[in-house]
């Protein structure tokens, strides 16, 4: 018989997303709603500071972008959760940019703060030049990106970035510490 629980149910949504219908997409969503909002506002920061963009408008544009673009096969909730995390930190980073178009003075956007961050040694800096330095970072090696989106963006343990990107748990603790270790020394934080 076959497992007919709620869990199982999205798992099968996301395993066939690209193809699914639109009402099976929003119900999947609505499912993982509340873990859509947690990695938002690990993403948007510290909620006693004015922020570029909402956790919920974050939630709701990063949906939209999920269900528009052409997304390769789901392995899951992880690795959708992996994916959404990147999405959103692009909307992040996209908003800041637009902001700083505007404003033209960059010192006043938002910093990224987040309890992996200060956990990691990862310190506060710029959304802006911490985006610059993923991006010279994923031309030496796109997995430190994703391993640093997947622990410092969506607040994933080391396992559950392991599961997400089909890496070994040694492979990830590695591959994050030198990638702490050259955010550090790029972004001048100790």
């Amino acid at each position: 018989m076959a497992d007919a629980s709620p869990s199982a149910d999205i798992t099968a949504i996301l395993n066939r997303w690209s193809s699914a219908a639109p009402e099976e997409r929003n119900q999947t969503f609505e499912a993982m709603y509340a873990t859509f909002k947690q990695c938002a506002m690990r993403i948007v920061g510290n909620p006693d500071r004015p922020a570029l963009i909402q956790p919920t408008a974050l939630v709701n544009e990063a949906y939209l972008k999920l269900c528009q673009g052409k997304i390769g096969r789901l392995e899951g909730r992880t690795h959708f959760m992996a994916l959404a995390a990147r999405v959103m930190r692009q909307i992040v980073i996209d908003t800041a940019r637009a902001d700083q178009a505007r404003k033209r003075d960059w010192r006043l956007l938002t910093r990224l703060t987040s309890e992996p961050a200060a956990e990691t040694g990862v310190g506060p800096t710029h959304l802006l030049d911490l985006d610059d330095a993923l991006t010279a970072l994923e031309a030496i090696d796109a997995d430190y990106v994703r391993i640093v989106e997947a622990r410092l963006f969506a607040g994933y343990t080391v396992e559950e970035t392991a599961q997400a990107l089909d890496m070994s748990p040694a492979t990830v603790k590695r591959k994050w510490s030198v990638a702490q270790i050259w955010l550090n020394e790029r972004l001048g934080t100790p």
